[in-house]
């Protein structure tokens, strides 16, 4: 057994932490004008109306829909003004913890912080994984073997990544996690162009070739070093929030009929439409027409911000009437 060591303290708990804290904040302050609002209008009502409908007036007020009102206030000038404060006190705290909230889950900060498990063979490189990233789960073992994979959870594991030094340890890795999880999305690294067919025949969702996006790298940087300098300022500014992501409209999602232009894209504040994924060929279609039809498992591609991620995720559930899947990881 290792030792355990300290965890370091990364930037990015720091940043988790300060999210909560905000959370918590914005959370506590709609629990409070919404409970306000409820009293003020059970006590407006003097016992002709119940508190559902002192509830459903609250929430007409902060949402500002305008629905009909329930409990009259023609003859209630003291109601109204109640009315005009809890409105004006209230919109704003709705306003700033709706798209936080929407945020945190469809932007994938909350994503950001899943569990993971490590599997390992030797103690030498647990020993230096864990001095370079801090504490994390880890167990001792053949990552191609049934039990240390079980013992690792990969029967409810959302993904899998394979990173062994020979290429026939990731192939046979990736035929026993395919075999123990159908429905995971594995990702397998190798060193040579020739094993990629090999790995996704084994059952790889994607295989990533280290060396050869070592090799476009060296070459970008000699061609277009001002672009390089971007996308590293985008993807490693901890401090920024602009961030390439994909959204995929759901199997489940009415959109007969619906075209692009109803998600207004490029109109919303902090985002930018990149492209499109086809769910049946995958092919990417860039700069994608606005009279594109949507279709359930297409996949979008913006360059955006917190709040403009946040702003397409409610857009796309108000058109087509679920909820989008988030990637949950930045690219």
């Amino acid at each position: 057994m290792i030792p355990p060591r300290q965890p370091r303290r990364r930037s990015s708990d720091a940043e988790f932490a300060r999210i909560q804290r905000r959370l918590r904040l914005a959370l506590g302050a709609l629990m409070l004008v919404t409970l306000v609002g409820v009293l003020g209008f059970v006590i407006i009502a003097q016992g002709e109306h119940s508190a559902i409908d002192a509830i459903y007036m609250t929430i007409i007020t902060l949402t500002t829909v305008g629905f009909t009102e329930v409990i009259d206030m023609t003859d209630n000038p003291a109601g109204r003004m109640f009315t005009v404060v809890l409105l004006l006190g209230g919109m704003g705290i709705v306003a700033y913890t709706v798209p936080m909230v929407a945020a945190l889950f469809i932007e994938g900060q909350l994503h950001n912080h899943r569990p993971v498990v490590l599997v390992t063979p030797s103690e030498s490189l647990l020993t230096d994984i864990q001095e370079r990233v801090g504490e994390i789960p880890a167990i001792m073992g053949d990552p191609s073997d049934d039990d240390v994979l079980l013992e690792a959870g990969i029967d409810r594991a959302a993904g899998v990544v394979l990173s062994m030094l020979e290429d026939k340890d990731n192939v046979l890795g990736v035929i026993t996690a395919r075999r123990l999880n159908r429905t995971a999305r594995i990702v397998a690294a190798t060193r040579v162009q020739e094993t990629i067919p090999k790995l996704q025949a084994a059952g790889a969702d994607a295989v990533v070739s280290p060396s050869r996006i070592g090799g476009l790298r060296i070459a970008s940087e000699l061609v277009r070093p001002k672009v390089v300098s971007f996308l590293d300022h985008m993807l490693r500014d901890k401090g920024g929030s602009l961030r390439v992501e994909e959204v995929t409209i759901p199997s489940t999602a009415n959109v007969a009929g619906r075209t692009l232009a109803s998600l207004q894209i490029n109109e919303t504040a902090g985002a930018v439409l990149l492209a499109l994924r086809k769910p049946d060929s995958g092919e990417v279609v860039f700069k994608p027409d606005a009279d594109t039809a949507l279709e359930p498992g297409l996949t979008i591609i913006v360059m955006a911000d917190h709040e403009g991620l946040a702003r397409i995720g409610v857009s796309l559930e108000r058109t087509t009437g679920a909820a989008p899947s988030p990637a949950g990881q930045s690219s």
